[in-house]
């Protein structure tokens, strides 16, 4: 993938890391692209699972192909706002609380990697000295004691 994307064009990098940034490069991002994907392949499962009992024609493909599009836009918004949805879908319980500190460890994990692939090579990264899991692994220090 690090040859992918360092062959995929300054202009798409740049674009990709500018919105990344633009954005807060944050977790409520990430979150929002997981919610996404999320709810797309949903539907898309749903596509599968009917596609037994389509029956192709013209009326057929472009109702399929608006209901998408809708199906779509509507997923953009319900991951912008994801915290609303994903209380409708799991609620306010130890699930959802598992899950978003799932997706945190998760974001806190992939962020420098992310910026490392979409920099140039030259470029200096500039990034918080010390990566979540080695603070994890090497314990949360305060005024040089160790807390436990």
């Amino acid at each position: 993938m690090h040859t992918i994307v360092r062959h995929g064009g300054h202009r798409l990098r740049r674009h990709i890391l500018e919105v990344w940034d633009s954005r807060g490069g944050g977790f409520y991002g990430f979150v929002a692209t997981l919610t996404f994907l999320y709810l797309e392949a949903t539907n898309l499962i749903g596509d599968a699972a009917s596609l037994p009992s389509f029956r192709p024609s013209i009326g057929a493909i472009i109702n399929w192909l608006v209901q998408n599009l809708v199906t779509g836009l509507l997923n953009v918004v319900w991951a912008s706002i994801w915290p609303v949805k994903w209380i409708g879908l799991f609620g306010v319980s130890l699930t959802s609380a598992a899950l978003l500190a799932g997706a945190y460890v998760t974001f806190r994990l992939i962020r420098a990697p992310v910026h490392c692939l979409l920099r140039e090579p030259d470029e200096a990264v500039n990034m918080p000295a010390e990566p979540l899991w080695k603070s994890l692994a090497r314990g949360v220090r305060r005024r040089g004691t160790r807390v436990r």
